[in-house]
């Protein structure tokens, strides 16, 4: 698999079994609606949390990055294993998928 596919790619291999698609949308007051979940998604997409889950909250920066044991057990809470092949995507094309 190579670093980057396309959309083509993704929609001939959408039923592989370990492939886990990420949606990195960043949820801001300009496009939050009711339920906090992000506006534009693929279809069995799993939201990568950049804001909370994934950020160490008990830094005084903004979204630093969790101890590697935090984030191993929420990736694997993704469903997201060594054999994964993963795409990342957000809403806004590269805005937040590049930091995941």
């Amino acid at each position: 698999m190579n670093g980057i596919v396309c959309i083509e790619w993704l929609n001939v291999n959408l039923n592989l079994t370990d492939l886990v698609i990420l949606d990195a949308s960043l949820i801001t007051t300009a496009n939050e609606n009711s339920s906090k979940t992000p506006l534009k998604t693929i279809p069995g997409s799993r939201f990568f949390d950049l804001k909370n889950t994934f950020s160490d909250s008990s830094s005084p920066l903004p979204n630093t990055i969790p101890n590697e044991g935090h984030f191993e057990v929420e990736c694997q809470k993704l469903g997201i294993c060594q054999n994964s092949k993963i795409v990342v995507f957000d809403s806004l094309g590269i805005y937040s998928s590049p930091r995941v």
